[in-house]
């Protein structure tokens, strides 16, 4: 399985149909790119060259088929994602102030630039996405702790900037929580790092999206 999408090669995408037992054609059918773009990736070696836009739907296609959860060497370290109750913020040890911080400003307000000012001396530990008219996920801010921080992803989509994996399950808590209007609290591993995440939902810019806080490692809330 490719680690980013601009990694995916065209011995990728092969395998992937064979697993799959997809035709070329299917793929283009179902994908939404035209048979010359998908022939012409297919028959590649070593990284595909093609549209950005093209690549991503590609491979979210192959991803949602199951694919790519199935064969290469990643597909052991899926990142695991798991949601916790919000009853439990309130066992959040002192080391996990921030979260506390942001369950307790989401309360108040959902405006972007006041829930920000609220956290700062913990901004490096902040994200924020929005979803832009098309419905993908975009990033608007990023801290200096965030793991993804050294690049220029400043409205660039989340599927371009983070693995596959990962992206999927950063997805499904940010669009849960604007889809519900609720924040999502949970324990999130990956590769060998592991975090705990608050994500609240509030107005950026125009457009709906989330602010999330997150800090490495896993609380005892047993207590």
């Amino acid at each position: 399985m490719p680690g980013r999408i601009q990694d995916l090669t065209g011995e990728d995408l092969r395998a992937a149909l064979g697993y799959l037992k997809w035709t070329r054609e299917r793929l283009a059918q179902e994908s939404g790119v035209s048979p010359a773009t998908v022939y012409r990736m297919l028959a590649q070696d070593g990284p595909v060259k093609a549209r950005g836009s093209s690549i991503e739907q590609v491979v979210e296609t192959l991803n949602t088929a199951g694919s790519f959860q199935r064969f290469g060497e990643a597909a052991p370290d899926l990142a695991i994602h798991v949601e916790l109750e919000h009853e439990l913020l309130r066992r959040l040890p002192p080391s996990f102030a921030a979260l506390g911080k942001l369950w307790q400003v989401s309360g108040e307000t959902r405006d972007q630039n006041k829930i920000m000012e609220a956290l700062q001396g913990s901004l490096d530990r902040v994200s924020c996405i929005y979803e832009d008219s098309a419905g993908d996920l975009r990033f608007d801010y990023a801290g200096s702790g965030i793991i993804w921080s050294r690049l220029d992803y400043v409205d660039r989509k989340l599927l371009e900037v983070i693995e596959l994996d990962v992206a999927r399950a950063i997805a499904q808590r940010i669009y849960k929580s604007i889809i519900t209007g609720d924040p999502v609290f949970a324990y999130c591993r990956m590769r060998a790092l592991d975090f705990t995440v608050l994500t609240v939902p509030c107005q950026i810019g125009n457009r709906p999206g989330v602010i999330s806080v997150s800090q490495r490692g896993r609380p005892d809330l047993s207590k």
